[in-house]
């Protein structure tokens, strides 16, 4: 028996039948859509995706507030902002630790350059500006050294020193009511 879809176009509420040529057709536009949508990453790596997190979270650096996309799976910190194309400045990526201990951040299949903030305990500890991205192996590590971090904010480039941001200057994180997050940021809600 053959599977059925609705054609919206015609009768919402009517279906028509797949013939083996309509599956074919449908796989093959599905596979050049997705063509289209991302090259494979370069390498021995599998097709990385762009990810968009929710806004969950906001940081308040010099009275400037910052809202965040927040990685807090593994599988999202190890994603981050790969393949992101660009970054408002208005808005970063933070990635907590489920405990302090020191921490090294890399740009692998990052398409733009970041500025990287190393925390502690609401206290900024490290700084890097425009930590340019890596295409291949092996990519450079970014980090404190030994310090215990207990949070890294990935930014815009350029974005440290718009901000005036020091070392040892302090940061609050908050929660913020999620918000989804599109290409082009947030998606304003009112």
């Amino acid at each position: 028996m053959p599977q059925s879809w609705i054609d919206p176009c015609r009768h919402p509420t009517r279906t028509r039948a797949l013939t083996p040529g309509h599956g074919l057709a449908v796989t093959l536009t599905v596979a050049l859509v997705l063509s289209w949508a991302e090259p494979l990453v370069s390498g021995d790596d599998r097709t990385v995706l762009p990810q968009y997190l929710p806004i969950s979270a906001q940081a308040e650096i010099g009275g400037t507030r910052i809202l965040l996309e927040v990685a807090r799976t593994p599988e999202q910190r190890a994603r981050g902002l790969m393949r992101r194309p660009a970054l408002p400045a208005h808005q970063g990526m933070l990635f907590p630790s489920p405990d302090a201990r020191p921490l090294r951040m890399w740009m692998k299949n990052t398409l733009v350059p970041l500025d990287i903030v190393f925390i502690y305990r609401e206290r900024i500890v490290a700084l890097v500006e425009r930590a340019p991205p890596c295409a291949k192996k092996p990519c450079p590590v970014y980090g404190p050294g030994d310090q215990a971090i207990d949070h890294v904010l990935e930014l815009r480039a350029g974005r440290i020193a718009e901000l005036g941001v020091r070392l040892g200057d302090p940061i609050l994180l908050r929660d913020h009511p999620p918000v989804p997050t599109t290409r082009i940021g947030p998606i304003r809600t009112p």
